[in-house]
């Protein structure tokens, strides 16, 4: 085992360290007030500057509308994904697949099919109420003229 030296660790002497810290003041110091006087007229100039420089970037904003492409693949994959959903649309969607046996199908339908549909339902209706929404299925012809930018 190796022969550690304890002179490398302890320079004082336990007897000799004091662990009393200075007393605290009664009064916070006072601090020295700052001799500045504010320039009014650089102020005013820069506050102006400033609120044209706003206004032109919220007119560009309003005017130059991000549009957002929702492209369909003609095949699409699959993805395995965890979402929570509400007890009660779990018991309808159960219930969807009892009354589609007892319509006559012989297989209940897939709640991952179900959840798929009505998420393509949600989709679409949201792309109608959305005015920079666009939905272009992958294979068509369709070609936009307007530009598409993704912010994360």
């Amino acid at each position: 085992m190796k022969k550690v030296d304890t002179g490398r660790f302890q320079q004082k002497k336990p007897e000799k360290i004091s662990f009393q810290a200075a007393s605290l003041p009664d009064k916070p110091p006072a601090l020295k007030p700052q001799n500045k006087k504010p320039a009014k007229k650089t102020k005013k100039r820069t506050e102006t500057r400033m609120n044209v420089q706003n206004k032109e970037r919220s007119d560009e904003r309003t005017n130059e509308r991000s549009v957002y492409l929702i492209e369909i693949p003609q095949e699409r994959r699959k993805i395995r994904s965890s979402f929570d959903i509400f007890e009660d649309q779990k018991t309808a969607l159960s219930k969807i697949q009892l009354a589609s046996i007892d319509a006559g199908n012989r297989k209940k339908p897939v709640l991952g099919d179900l959840i798929q549909e009505a998420l393509d339902e949600f989709i679409k209706q949201k792309v109608g109420k959305e005015p920079n929404l666009k939905i272009i299925h992958e294979g068509s012809n369709e070609t936009t003229n307007e530009r598409s930018d993704v912010r994360s």
